[in-house]
């Protein structure tokens, strides 16, 4: 497959998915947080739903909510809610099913979980491909249940929710990104995780200068 080709393609994909999506969450009233709530929750629960469109999804409900549709407030809680349930099964099935998590076993992912347990699991949700295993990683380690549960509670969910909950809110006044959520919400996605590793580089770089 060529580039144009590959383009063309993904575009449509982009599309189809984009339109789906919003016809989904875009009718308003408790329909919309149920089905918001059921991908959130799917999409950390379980590894093999990672591929489940989470960043995107967030963001769209933002960009509605800013249209009135949706309450951004209710959108962060619903979303923070079923990011916190989704991650906390994980961690049990992690714990208890060791299989899959011994896949990770000295691989990047674990070495960052590693280096820092308290704060892979607060932001692990902004580096992409990363946040889906961290929860994997904690149950694994048996990370303490009650350091897992409130870095998972104030980072792991609100901090993710809330990050791209509100910069879906604010992209209504860009009109490219407003009509290619697919596109805009995967870019924004991939620069918060890049911005976020560069930021972590530049203070343990400092500190180690102190």
């Amino acid at each position: 497959m060529n580039p144009e080709s590959f383009y063309l393609t993904f575009k449509n994909i982009s599309t189809t998915l984009d339109s789906t999506i919003k016809a989904a969450v875009a009718v308003g009233g408790w329909h919309s947080y149920s089905v918001f709530f059921l991908i959130i929750f799917l999409g950390c629960a379980f590894i093999f739903l990672a591929w489940l469109p989470s960043d995107m999804l967030i963001f769209l409900c933002g960009t509605i909510a800013s249209t009135g549709r949706l309450n951004i407030w209710l959108v962060i809680l619903v979303g923070s809610l079923a990011a916190f349930c989704g991650n906390q099964l994980k961690y049990f099935l992690a714990r208890h099913n060791k299989r899959a998590a011994k896949k990770l076993k000295n691989s990047k992912t674990e070495s960052y979980f590693n280096r820092d347990q308290n704060e892979a699991v607060i932001s692990g949700n902004l580096i992409p491909a990363v946040g889906n295993l961290i929860p994997m990683l904690a149950g694994y380690n048996k990370m303490n249940y009650h350091d897992f549960t409130k870095d998972n509670a104030k980072g792991g969910a609100l901090l993710w929710l809330s990050l791209f909950a509100l910069l879906g809110f604010a992209s209504t006044a860009i009109p490219i990104v407003a009509h290619n959520m697919v596109i805009s919400s995967l870019v924004i996605s991939l620069a918060v995780g890049l911005l976020y590793r560069f930021a972590v580089k530049i203070i343990t770089s400092a500190k180690n200068n102190d």
